[in-house]
């Protein structure tokens, strides 16, 4: 296939070169549907004409695009003799390896990153086979594993004299040249150079030689003949590390040589277990895995006497009229009694305060600090506050709570209330005392006096949108940013507009919040980096390319709101954090004791009836529901039930556990539809509605399905009936209603309402609604019957588990355990419950402060 720069393969318009290999060329391109970069790798013409190796290509291409990982270099498409790849920004770590050794941090952070997406590729039954330092991308974000078995044509791998160029990400030379036969020998297990076949192991003992050369900057096994170091590798043992590098910990040794047994049956059988002992090595030496250079090893130092030096630093800088240092530094946590974590961190215009929600037991509220200071103070009677935001002038913060929109001066005194914003999603604070905000889940943004008034409903919905959301206003007060949240996942955008409402217009392709920054940047999030893009505030469009400035932006709430914040005067803050989770079984107390899936990102999940299995929404690298997976606990599969481009989320179970209802983005907003398991191709659409709506528990004989049915402003509940394929509603109020649940007897029904002001659990007799009863006092959601329907359990605002006695109409709710993610199931016994199991705990790790974050742009 002969491409040059202008040629179109299918949507793809390339654009320039990138490099060649022995299988092909690859060369950068723009998704013209999606607006966005990628890599195509062309098969070379004589790998295009063997029908061997294009069957092999194709039956490998459908495998590896069931990987969806956040340290594997996603597969987007395949066309006719080429491959579409996601393009990164970074180095190799064979370039890398070229300056030598990297630090301990880097080392575990990246090697537990790496065997976690081979631990992800085995369980899926594919074997990497070509594992080494040219197939693995460094990038802001952290390690990229590529080319899952593509390299290799259907020979023996011994026979190969030069290695696979991919996808070239951020320089000028493709990630791996053609070089010698060594260079592929370095790393083979021995089982390989005598002709084996290859298995999950074989890569395990590449890992390890990888760890071993990224600990020492030098190879495990040398030879000056091809022959020599066959055997080396298949008889010699590599020099011991402590001889190379002295204070390397005895726990990495051990990971690294047994990794590299000789016989595979004495290495570590799975990577999964790998990863797990390159963190607990982290833990152990106290060091963690996020501080990476020589620059991070200062921070650490430095972040003790940071506040301190800032608020030195700070008034200089005022004299001198130059701007602050460049520094990177840890943000400490507030000292003030009864916080036990806090989060959404938002700085104030001047960036010299910040406020932040904190967390304390099942209560949360606002609290102020100063840059300069660890001392922190409430703010008085902010009790289930969100989403804070700044007025211009730094005196009062606007923020949602109890289903209001709020407003409380920084100085003291109750907050005013300005008015309803049942399900709200950001607002912001103009120079002209207007306040834009998103009142509900689906629908428009509003505005209002900040003073107080009527709001006004403003902005139009385009034909594919939901929702308006995530606010930001731009210098002049009248133009704002935000995000166009669509039904179809690739319609995302976000957008400008001015308080007039009717000119809106895209800016970019993204689904996350944004702010505007001066001298002119907007900062968003996109794959989980944070970037940072020049705007023309005249056209009122993005120039150039977005630059990344920090990797693994952790997401503080639903719907695509991300934890950053800027100032005017070049402060950043962020929290930076895995967005892999993995399912587990923990005890009533929170304990764990049996981890079920590889660390991956997935969203709501839903047991099987027997217990054997549970279905779950698969998130894709800009945090959307993207398709509906399987995961079979007793044969460790995890199998893709969705494959449409749309979201797919909200898997309920039939009750003979058959059938799965969803709801899909395909048709609509949001409509039902069935599948089954066995039989993935047997999805079919339930219903259409206008509204979005999303099933959450079938009736115990299968009779009937509750469903939540999204309305312009609120939510309500109905009843679809499996007999007579009837919608009728049951819960339909001037409040919110949603996530009804049946009974196992199916005589009751629970939900949440925020008929009180917040959300809390309800139970009621169905279909009657007799012996209505508030179960939760302190506001509650996602209500679980226990298998005899004696206890329900719920989630505070604090993402605490309780427990509530229904046999006494008077038992108070009990505390369980905190949630370590935003979802659960109990086990048919209560005795246990499932839960999304964050790789590393957002919680505990600290909010980074960046000042003069623009100093680290490669472009002004």
């Amino acid at each position: 296939m002969m491409i040059n720069t202008g040629s179109r393969l299918g949507p793809y318009e390339v654009v320039s070169r990138l490099g060649a290999g022995g299988m092909g060329e690859v060369w950068k391109a723009r998704d013209t549907r999606l607006d966005r970069s990628v890599a195509i790798k062309v098969l070379s013409r004589e790998l295009a004409a063997s029908p061997q190796f294009r069957s092999r290509f194709e039956r490998e291409a459908r495998s590896i695009s069931q990987l969806n990982h956040p340290h594997i270099c996603t597969l987007y498409d395949v066309g006719d003799d080429y491959l579409v790849m996601e393009l990164l920004e970074g180095e190799s770590l064979a370039d890398r390896l070229t300056r030598g050794a990297l630090p301990l941090p880097d080392v575990l952070r990246y090697g537990a990153q790496i065997a976690d997406a081979l631990g992800a590729a085995h369980q899926a039954g594919i074997v990497h086979r070509d594992l080494k330092p040219g197939n693995i991308m460094i990038t802001k974000s952290g390690a990229k594993l590529l080319d899952f078995g593509l390299a290799k044509p259907a020979q023996s791998a011994v026979t190969l004299s030069d290695s696979e160029v991919t996808a070239h990400i951020g320089s000028n030379r493709p990630l791996t040249e053609k070089g010698t036969i060594l260079g592929t020998f370095q790393y083979m297990a021995p089982e390989q150079l005598e002709g084996t076949e290859a298995d999950s192991r074989t890569d395990i003992f590449a890992l390890g030689v990888l760890l071993y050369e990224m600990a020492t900057g030098k190879r495990a096994f040398e030879g000056k003949t091809r022959t020599s170091l066959i055997a080396h590798i298949v008889g010699g043992q590599p020099r011991p590390i402590h001889e190379v590098q002295p204070l390397t910990p005895s726990a990495l040794e051990h990971v690294i040589a047994r990794c590299l047994e000789k016989d595979p049956a004495e290495r570590w059988q799975n990577a999964h277990d790998i990863a797990e002992e390159l963190r607990w090595t982290g833990k152990e030496t106290g060091k963690g895995t996020a501080v990476s250079t020589r620059t991070g090893r200062a921070i650490w130092i430095l972040a003790a006497g940071c506040l301190i030096a800032l608020a030195g630093l700070s008034a200089l800088a005022l004299r001198r009229a130059r701007p602050e240092p460049h520094l990177v530094v840890s943000f400490p946590a507030p000292r003030a009694p009864g916080i036990e974590y806090y989060d959404s961190v938002t700085l104030s215009p001047d960036g010299k305060l910040a406020v932040f929600i904190t967390y304390s037991g099942t209560r949360r509220s606002l609290w102020l600090r100063s840059i300069d200071s660890a001392d922190a103070r409430q703010l008085p009677a902010t009790e289930g506050a969100a989403t804070p935001f700044w007025s211009p002038d730094g005196a009062n913060v606007g923020f949602f709570a109890e289903g209001k929109l709020k407003r409380v001066a920084i100085t003291g005194g109750p907050p005013q209330i300005l008015c309803d914003a049942p399900q709200p999603f950001g607002g912001t604070w103009s120079e002209q005392g207007v306040i834009v905000f998103a009142a509900d889940g689906l629908g428009p943004l509003s505005k209002i006096n900040a003073s107080g008034g009527t709001p006004q409903t403003f902005t139009h919905l385009g034909p594919r949108e939901e929702s308006h959301r995530w606010p930001a206003f731009l210098p002049d007060g009248q133009h704002f940013i935000f995000l166009g949240d669509a039904w179809r996942s690739e319609d995302h955008h976000l957008r400008v507009a001015s308080l007039r409402g009717d000119d809106a217009r895209d800016l970019t392709q993204a689904i996350t919040n944004a702010l505007y920054v001066k001298p002119g940047y907007i900062l968003f999030v996109r794959g989980g980096s944070l970037f940072a893009q020049r705007l023309d505030e005249k056209r009122l469009a993005l120039l150039g390319e977005g630059q990344v400035v920090a990797g693994e932006i952790a997401s503080n709430g639903p719907n695509h709101h991300y934890e950053f914040s800027a100032s005017s005067t070049g402060r950043l803050t962020y929290r930076s954090s895995s967005t892999s989770e993995r399912l587990a079984w923990v005890d009533r107390q929170g304990r764990s004791q049996e981890f079920v899936s590889e660390p991956r990102r997935l969203g709501f999940f839903q047991l099987a009836p027997n217990g054997r299995s549970v279905a779950f929404e698969g998130i894709d690298a800009d945090g959307r529901s993207d398709d509906l997976w399987l995961l079979d606990f007793a044969r460790h599969i995890t199998t893709r039930l969705t494959v449409d481009p749309a979201s797919d989320l909200s898997p309920a179970w039939s009750p003979d556990g058959v059938s799965i209802m969803f709801t899909s983005m395909r048709t609509g907003l949001g409509d039902p539809y069935l599948l089954q398991p066995a039989n993935i191709s047997s999805v079919r659409q339930v219903f259409h509605t206008p509204q979005g709506s999303y099933p959450t528990s079938w009736s115990p004989k299968g009779e009937f399905v509750a469903l939540d049915f999204s309305q312009r402003i609120g939510s309500d509940v109905s009843i679809f009936s499996t007999r007579t394929r009837q919608v009728t509603p049951y819960l339909s109020t001037t409040f919110n209603e949603s996530t009804a649940t049946f009974s196992p007897d199916g005589s009751r029904i629970a939900y949440t309402s925020d008929e009180s002001g917040r959300n809390e659990i309800y139970v009621e007799e169905f279909p009657t609604h007799a012996g209505r009863r508030q179960i939760s006092t302190t506001g509650g959601t996602i209500a679980s019957w226990s298998q005899m329907g004696k206890e329900l359990y719920y989630v505070t605002p604090s993402r605490v588990l309780m427990s509530v006695d229904l046999t006494s109409d008077t038992a108070p709710p009990k505390e369980l355990f905190r949630l370590p993610g935003a979802f659960y199931q109990p086990s048919a016994d209560g005795q246990r419950f499932l839960v999304d199991q964050p790789v590393e705990d957002p919680t505990r790790v600290p909010v980074t402060l960046v000042t003069n974050w623009m100093a680290g742009l490669t472009q002004k």
